[in-house]
């Protein structure tokens, strides 16, 4: 009887992960930071669509269930399983497109900034972001991160947001409401942003209900909750540039 090699399936990834999967390069070379099970290079390196990746974590545990993965599904050639704070030392794996999730923005932020290597040209940055979307796009815009395209994704009960930046060198101005939910997925103006939008807004109300009521300066929010309240009367945005506005 001819002998048949046993075959795995592919990780289960997320659908928030398999979002961010959809922005890869074909061919290219990625780094996953904070890798944890490493499922997403594991997925990219078996589909065919990334030749080569490094898969780091800060934290010595979770690196055990990656190796473990990386032998398992049979990519231990073409994963490197790096030790380090954030980017620290990755220009040696020279990747191309390197990948971001399920950090806070501002942990994000500091992971961007601090590494010059992420301002070589052709580098590309997939960030997934738990919180703090201001804070991580307007320390981008700052620093000279464009942001090439965005995209939501339903997970669970969840919504979650992707931004594909390249560094430029310009800084720009992003609008409150812009920082908070995305210049392109303003643009874009998809059922799912709507529905976003409209979970942050009653998050506003709330909040300055709450916080107006008992004395609080709440001009900021109120003048935000006007600005989503206007991009959700339009049915569909004009196109923009970066510091444009809305």
């Amino acid at each position: 009887m001819e002998n048949k090699k046993r075959s795995f399936p592919l990780p289960d990834i997320s659908p928030r992960l398999l979002e961010v999967s959809r922005f890869v390069r074909d061919g290219s070379s990625v780094a996953d930071v904070g890798t944890d099970h490493a499922y997403l290079p594991i997925y990219l390196l078996k589909k065919g669509v990334a030749k080569y990746a490094v898969a780091t974590d800060v934290r010595e545990g979770p690196l055990v269930h990656t190796r473990d993965n990386v032998d398992f599904y049979k990519v231990s050639e073409k994963v490197a399983v790096y030790r380090t704070d954030g980017l620290v030392g990755i220009e040696k794996y020279a990747p191309d497109d390197i990948m971001i999730c399920g950090m806070g923005g501002e942990l994000i932020l500091r992971i961007v900034t601090e590494c010059e290597y992420t301002r070589k040209t052709g580098v590309r940055l997939l960030l997934q972001p738990m919180s703090s979307f201001a804070e991580l796009r307007k320390g981008l815009a700052d620093n000279g991160y464009s942001i090439e395209t965005e995209s939501l994704v339903r997970d669970g009960h969840m919504i979650y947001q992707v931004l594909v930046c390249v560094y430029t060198g310009e800084s720009y101005t992003l609008s409150p409401a812009q920082l908070l939910l995305g210049p392109e997925n303003i643009r874009e103006n998809s059922d799912l942003f709507r529905e976003y939008a409209q979970i942050h807004l009653r998050k506003l109300d709330r909040k300055i209900e709450s916080k107006g009521g008992a004395g609080y300066d709440v001009l900021e929010d109120i003048e935000l909750a006007k600005e989503i309240r206007n991009i959700l009367k339009s049915e569909k945005t004009e196109d923009v540039k970066n510091g444009d506005g809305i």
